[in-house]
């Protein structure tokens, strides 16, 4: 009985092991990937305030030119 308990344990820590590498090989394989990842998403953000900067002064001479027509 005492075997098969050691055997399963050994099937387990090989099982455990053998999942970590394949973690450890897929992080490698994503690390590219997702540095390029963070530094779009920095970009768009970038992007997206500058957007938001020129819409508000937009909306502000259309406001305006509204308030001069009347």
């Amino acid at each position: 009985m005492d075997e098969n308990k050691s055997q399963s344990l050994q099937e387990l820590t090989q099982l455990v092991q053998q999942i970590e590498q394949e973690v450890k090989e897929k992080k490698t394989k994503l690390a590219p990937g997702i540095k390029k990842l963070r530094t779009l998403r920095q970009k768009m953000t970038d992007i997206e305030e500058e957007y938001t900067n020129k819409k508000k002064d937009y909306d502000a001479v259309v406001n305006q030119m509204e308030i001069e027509k009347e």
